[in-house]
């Protein structure tokens, strides 16, 4: 009996250590893999969402551009919720870059993410 004791206080005197993992919903993942493209008329629109280490994030600052170039075509913020709409006008099968931009850090320098790519008007 007391050579299970001592094993077994260890265990249980040693630090915990637990890692949190916050759970994202399906669709949140996804918007954020492959935002969600639509186009009508001209007007591109766009549904996507920014999960960084498996947590969405609200507030940040997301730009539209043109794939290949340094023209930018909107600008967006993501809810509270993560997930972020922007809407621009475009022709059918334009590509464009969603591109995530940092806060400024305390020695003002900004840092420009890119994410996925999209076409609008063509189904992919």
């Amino acid at each position: 009996m007391f050579k299970l004791f001592i094993p077994l206080l260890a265990i249980l005197s040693a630090p915990a250590f637990a890692t949190v993992i916050t759970t994202v919903d399906p669709q949140a993942f996804n918007a954020a893999v492959k935002p969600t493209v639509s186009f009508q008329n001209g007007v591109c629109k766009v549904e996507g969402a920014l999960i960084v280490a498996n947590e969405l994030v609200s507030d940040a600052h997301i730009v539209i551009r043109a794939n290949q170039g340094t023209s930018l075509v909107a600008e967006a913020r993501t809810g509270r919720d993560g997930r972020y709409t922007a809407t621009f006008a475009s022709k059918k099968g334009a590509s464009f870059q969603e591109i995530v931009i940092s806060k400024p850090s305390k020695d003002g320098k900004i840092s420009a993410v890119p994410g996925p790519t999209f076409v609008c008007g063509v189904k992919q």
